[in-house]
């Protein structure tokens, strides 16, 4: 039904395949991730993932849309839209070690 809707509203015609491959998947950042601590604006998400994140749950409440200055802490619960492959790299970035290759770099 969504995609009948987008066809309606827009111009060109739908990415169909895009469409069909994106979910939604709760992520939670690990202990001592290399994220956590940064701001959304640092890690980039969509430009280094091409995921949105679109929300964080955090101490039983929820960030609705976060803002690039929103930092991301351990235990956050974040609410991840992509592709399996953009979700795994985002994935990868949670979990790479301090001093790999997907270590944040310094502002």
């Amino acid at each position: 039904a969504a995609k009948k809707f987008l066809a309606t509203v827009s111009a060109a015609e739908p990415a169909t395949a895009d469409f069909d491959e994106v979910r939604i998947e709760v992520v939670v950042v690990p202990p001592g991730s290399p994220l956590a601590g940064h701001r959304l604006a640092e890690l980039a998400p969509t430009r280094r993932c091409g995921v949105q994140l679109t929300g964080i749950g955090r101490n039983g409440g929820r960030i609705l849309n976060p803002g690039a200055e929103e930092t991301l802490r351990e235990g956050d619960e974040v609410l991840v839209l992509g592709n399996t492959e953009q979700i795994d790299a985002f994935k990868t970035m949670l979990f790479d070690l301090p001093g790999s290759a997907g270590e944040v770099p310094s502002a």
